[in-house]
């Protein structure tokens, strides 16, 4: 919320009808997943489990996690008051969605479907969240 009054205001991206949302989050093969839906993107988000130190993570990085319905590429980010994570970029910009609601909604959709191997595609290298709202 801080970016979104502070940094983001009157960029041309945002979606001014969505909020900041944070959503669906819980433990996933030790890690923290969930969904962070703001004016201007809509990401799954990975935190490091307890036991993992991710403190050398590379802003940036790639890296390919896989979930039952597919391999997704994620981000390696860093911020000073959450420290490091990995994103998955769903959607960007939003104006897709006309409120909050739907915004809401597809996010949870969106993680139902990761955890759904019938979304998997047969021989593909990589699930497709995106294309299924």
């Amino acid at each position: 919320r801080e970016i979104h009054v502070g940094q983001m205001r009157g960029v041309p991206i945002l979606n001014e009808v969505l909020a900041v949302k944070a959503l669906g989050f819980r433990v996933h093969a030790g890690r923290v997943l969930g969904m962070l839906i703001t004016p201007w993107f809509m990401n799954l988000v990975l935190l490091p489990g307890p036991d993992e130190d991710w403190s050398r993570l590379v802003t940036g990085a790639k890296e390919l996690i896989a979930f039952p319905s597919g391999v997704y590429e994620f981000l390696g980010a860093n911020r000073a008051d959450v420290g490091p994570y990995k994103a998955c970029s769903l959607f960007s910009p939003m104006f897709d969605f006309p409120n909050m609601l739907q915004a809401t909604d597809t996010a949870q959709a969106a993680l139902v479907a990761l955890f759904d191997p019938a979304n998997r595609e047969p021989g593909a290298p990589t699930g497709e969240i995106r294309r299924r709202r």
